[in-house]
């Protein structure tokens, strides 16, 4: 998210299964705290690959959908 993101409308993280590990609604970018902290059901989850999908809302109010995979290391 850069400079031209006001708001994450939905952000969802999946492990290699497909399982959601993370999801949350309605927060501002680049906020501590606010993001997936590498847990699953309250435990650390295991190292690897993890997909995500982001609906983030512009400053000039359009939306946009962004999706990509994150290395999680332990």
């Amino acid at each position: 998210t850069g400079p031209s993101v006001s708001a994450i409308k939905s952000l969802r993280i999946f492990d290699r299964w497909g399982e959601l590990v993370f999801y949350k609604e309605n927060f501002q970018p680049n906020v501590d705290g606010q993001g997936w902290d590498g847990r699953d059901k309250g435990e650390l989850a295991l190292s690897g690959i993890y997909v995500y999908t982001a609906e983030v809302l512009k400053v000039d109010g359009s939306k946009e959908m962004l999706y990509g995979e994150v290395v999680l290391v332990r």
